[in-house]
């Protein structure tokens, strides 16, 4: 298998065989469903009503995705499809492809050795009860960002994406602030000051949150000269922000935050490229989204409360982290081999500092660790961030 060149897609493009136009839409059609379905799908006849369900969904999908992919290669397929006539077709591009591949290539590889080496491998190939994010999940996010990078290429695709996010991010925005206002049709065993919509948590709501705003900002900017539509985006926008305000989650609107600082200065980067007017125009719009943040934020929750405790660590959340870090801190540094039930002798104790325990394994791991003040405070299945939990049980540095 080898990289698609991309002048060739472009002239090869048009007399391409139906079969393989047809696996192109299947692929892009399943990343389409992905970005709707997984946000907004609810099963309230189960137990676990969000994450396994979603999960499950998502990985069919994936399956369908590589599956369509595979087809597409064995008809004598390139690996993606054409790039526009806009995109770049030097060197550097096909660079930029290996500079993105190679680490999910690494990543991968190491989910697989350290799942094959597991304490548990049953657990960390299929993942816990609660979360269902073992290798099979990870393997196949892996699979999705892989189809994405290599077909999506058009304008036209972007656009249909961000259309996707866009909408499925205003009926999950308006479910949020129907909890916040007490008029949930569905009584969940959530905490009912803190709005988690369709995700089911309101870290993993606001976090939605915050990436769909960034896309509904790129949509408000092209269609800045065509007014119904730029009124329509701004509404959703509103609704996005005061249904983040809602979630009154605190990592998210920092991460919001950080996001509008990146900008600035990647505005600030380009402003050479770019004429004067045009950039004066982008500060306004920044300015005013700033400003619509702070706004909605203080007139619909309290966020801003929760958010001045954030570096307090006498706080219930932050004396939680901290002693769930120390754990996982305790995981990197020990040398004692951790045995699995059954077993004497740990044969993967040489290669735990580089593969660690396996996928998901952190509250077996972190069982050694655990202090008595935390068991009274929560019981922690897994670290955070997400980084920390990859050092312990999938690969260390």
């Amino acid at each position: 298998m080898h990289l698609t060149n991309p002048a060739a897609n472009h002239n090869r493009h048009p007399s391409a065989s139906r079969l393989e136009r047809v696996c192109g839409g299947v692929v892009e059609a399943s990343w389409l469903g992905a970005l709707a379905a997984t946000p907004l799908l609810v099963n309230v006849y189960s137990q676990r009503s969000f994450d396994p369900d979603k999960t499950a969904v998502l990985n069919l999908l994936a399956l369908v995705m590589a599956t369509a992919w595979l087809i597409r290669l064995a008809a004598g397929g390139r690996v993606g499809l054409a790039v526009s006539s806009e995109a770049p077709t030097d060197g550097a591009s096909r660079r930029l492809w290996w500079l993105v591949l190679v680490p999910i290539l690494l990543y991968g590889l190491s989910l697989i050795v350290s799942s094959l080496i597991s304490i548990d491998p049953r657990l960390s190939w299929s993942g816990s009860y609660h979360r269902a994010q073992g290798t099979w999940s990870q393997l196949g996010y892996l699979a999705i960002f892989a189809a994405m990078l290599a077909h999506l290429r058009q304008g036209a695709q972007a656009r249909r994406l961000i259309f996707v996010v866009v909408s499925t991010s205003l009926l999950a925005a308006l479910y949020g602030v129907l909890q916040h206002l007490g008029r949930d049709p569905v009584q969940w065993l959530l905490p009912h000051d803190r709005a988690g919509s369709t995700l089911g948590n309101p870290v993993f709501f606001a976090a939605f949150l915050v990436m769909a705003i960034f896309l509904t900002l790129e949509a408000l900017w092209r269609s800045r000269s065509k007014v119904g539509r730029t009124g329509a985006l701004l509404y959703v926008l509103l609704m996005q922000l005061t249904a983040l305000a809602a979630a009154q989650s605190r990592g998210p609107i920092v991460g919001l935050l950080a996001g509008f600082i990146v900008a600035a200065v990647l505005a600030r980067t380009l402003r050479r490229k770019a004429k004067s007017e045009s950039t004066g125009r982008r500060w306004a719009v920044a300015i005013s989204v700033g400003t619509l943040v702070l706004v909605t934020l203080g007139v619909t929750g309290s966020s801003p409360s929760r958010l001045s405790g954030l570096l307090d660590p006498t706080s219930p959340t932050a004396r939680v982290r901290l002693l769930i870090w120390q754990g996982a801190a305790g995981i990197v540094a020990s040398n004692q081999p951790l045995l699995a039930d059954g077993e004497t002798v740990d044969r993967w104790h040489r290669l735990r500092p580089w593969f660690g325990h396996g996928p998901e394994t952190f509250a077996l791991a972190f069982h050694r660790f655990h202090s008595p003040e935390l068991a009274r405070l929560e019981r922690p299945d897994r670290s955070r961030p997400h980084g920390f939990d990859v050092q312990c049980c999938g690969l260390a540095p």
